[in-house]
């Protein structure tokens, strides 16, 4: 298992040379694979919904920044504008607070709980959980990395609390940002650009269509919070039409 480790080691640097640096917390994940057998990989027990992937991710332009004051009266009405709720029934501080625990980003966790549940709190689906979707079936792996879960964490009753969920699933969201590069090293998968793959997929991520959607979702929330403001435009039709899909760019799912 020595040589083992050594290889890994690297693999690590070399792949570290071609595609950028690896972070500390990646390599330190790496260690821990090198260190024994890995783990069994993590897979969700119902894979996601098929949705349309981007062939070739390196083509899609850097995602926006979020901002970095936050105004939560207007992070308020932006997340309940994208969940098509009013304010009073959307978490949103419950989310902003789950994000600040974790130092994730809140735009990307409130479009991980739109795409999730439709922000619907008691959301129940093919053993997934609440706002953010949780299933203990993906994450219960002997041996796995990951943030301390206590078993009491993954019941039902918990997960179907705002603020438990929420928590839960800022911290998941932070394990996979953290280690993400040499899961992906280790398990590999089909490319994608962001760690929130991962919080679909497990390991091996199969498509990258559910982060199109996740970060669509992210970029339409950051515009909603910016006040920006998608104008009418002149149509071959005659008439000014708004485009149904908000936020550039987009994904054409067929012709």
């Amino acid at each position: 298992m020595r040589n083992v480790g050594c290889t890994l080691a690297v693999l690590v640097g070399a792949f570290g040379s071609l595609f950028g640096p690896v972070t500390d917390a990646a390599a330190a994940s790496a260690r821990g694979i090198s260190s024994g057998a890995p783990w069994r990989a993590r897979r969700p027990a119902t894979p996601p919904p098929a949705t349309h992937q981007l062939l070739d991710p390196a083509r899609w332009p850097a995602e926006p920044a979020s901002p970095t004051e936050i105004a939560p009266e207007r992070f308020r009405a932006a997340v309940a504008e994208l969940c098509l709720k009013p304010v009073g029934k959307v978490p949103s501080d419950e989310l902003l607070a789950s994000a600040r625990e974790a130092d994730v980003d809140p735009f990307l966790l409130a479009a991980l709980m739109r795409e999730r549940s439709r922000c619907e709190q008691k959301r129940q689906s093919r053993g997934q959980y609440g706002l953010l979707g949780l299933s203990r079936a993906l994450y219960d792996r002997e041996g796995a990395p990951g943030p301390k879960i206590h078993s009491s964490e993954w019941r039902p009753a918990n997960l179907l609390s705002a603020r438990a969920n929420l928590g839960l699933g800022a911290r998941l969201l932070r394990m996979w940002q953290d280690e993400h590069d040499a899961i992906d090293l280790w398990f590999g998968g089909v490319p994608h650009r962001s760690p929130v793959s991962h919080f679909y997929w497990g390991d091996v991520v199969v498509s990258s269509g559910a982060e199109d959607l996740v970060l669509t979702a992210r970029r339409r929330l950051i515009g909603i919070y910016a006040g920006s403001v998608v104008s009418p435009k002149p149509t071959d039709l005659g008439v000014a039409l708004v485009p149904p899909l908000e936020s550039m760019p987009r994904v054409a799912t067929s012709g």
